[in-house]
């Protein structure tokens, strides 16, 4: 299964911080970026530019900004809730600040965890741990491990 990762995000200079973060933690899936909420549904309808899933395959991982302008993260987790994807995905729901409601009602709304951005190498790695089945990555060297207060040799 091709593992790819969707980050949905309306600011590119974020989405693209989150690419080289997640390529710097030996992330190997492939990425492909959505600027908008809309562009997200599309994606998933697998309309419109997005209509070869050959070269838009349904992702593992989503990452997923709650706030962008015109359709927002939570209109897109309640789309997905309506339209559920075929096979698990990993849903990250991402803001710019930590607010303990906006994290409450996107886990309601069906997203798997909560991180604030701008994502942290140890943010990543954690989730490499925890979700270890939806990514493609390399092996975490014990070095990155103990980096990250963790004691897992390999992911």
């Amino acid at each position: 299964m091709n593992k790819t990762i969707l980050i949905a995000d309306d600011d590119e200079n974020d989405a693209a911080m989150l690419e080289q973060t997640l390529r710097a933690t030996g992330v190997n899936n492939s990425i492909v970026t959505a600027a908008n909420g809309d562009e997200v549904i599309v994606y998933f309808s697998g309309a419109g530019q997005f209509s070869n899933r050959r070269l838009f395959p349904l992702p593992s991982i989503l990452f997923l900004d709650l706030k962008m302008p015109g359709v927002d993260g939570f209109q897109v987790l309640e789309w997905l809730r309506l339209n559920p994807p075929k096979h698990p995905m990993l849903v990250v729901a991402l803001t710019g600040f930590l607010d303990l409601k906006h994290a409450q009602r996107a886990y309601q709304y069906g997203a798997h965890t909560f991180l604030t951005k701008p994502c942290t190498t140890e943010d990543v790695r954690h989730l490499r741990q925890v979700y270890a089945g939806y990514w493609e990555s390399c092996p975490i060297r014990i070095a990155d491990a103990e980096e990250s207060n963790t004691f897992s040799e390999t992911i």
